[in-house]
């Protein structure tokens, strides 16, 4: 039955365009793992350095929304979260970093050069799922804004909190 009720929630919600920014095999996998548990309709299109997130965005796909790591080859991810905010083809979708990283620098500077949230990957696919749901959700609402300094950081539930709803700031 549970199975069911995700195929039919599935079904009434429509499609999300997201770029994913990895270069890690593995990460790519558990993010794409992670959307397929959700039952999530989404389409993934992943590009593995700057460039290819470039020439993605530059090739008429409209994304809805931008899944960033910091630690990317050629062209770090905080570099590259620069260039999308200072563009106006491309400053309008919402970037969530998702990254290794749990440096308090690397959050801050996401906040303030404009991230939508930021989320050091989870360790287990729950935790994964539970971030990236917290993501989704928002921006089904349509109303998916910065939140909030404290709000920025998505939690896994093995943090010390559960995640943030960015729309919970608002």
């Amino acid at each position: 039955m549970a199975h069911l009720k995700k195929l039919i929630m599935k079904i009434d919600m429509p499609l999300i365009n997201i770029l994913l920014v990895d270069d890690d095999p593995d990460d790519i996998g558990f993010f794409k793992d992670a959307l397929e548990d959700m039952a999530c309709d989404v389409n993934i299109s992943v590009a593995l350095n700057s460039v290819q997130m470039f020439d993605q965005l530059n090739s008429g796909q409209n994304f809805d929304l931008i899944f960033l790591d910091i630690n990317l080859p050629l062209v770090d991810g905080m570099e590259c979260l620069k260039k999308l905010k200072e563009n106006s083809l491309y400053r309008h979708i919402p970037v969530i970093m998702l990254t290794g990283s749990q440096s308090e620098f690397d959050i801050q500077t996401s906040f303030e050069i404009g991230a939508h949230n930021y989320i050091a990957k989870p360790n287990t696919l729950n935790d994964y799922e539970n971030c990236l749901k917290a993501c989704i959700e928002s921006f089904r609402k349509k109303n998916y804004v910065q939140p909030a300094r404290d709000k920025f950081q998505i939690k896994s539930e093995s943090s010390t909190s559960l995640p943030a709803t960015p729309a919970d700031s608002v």
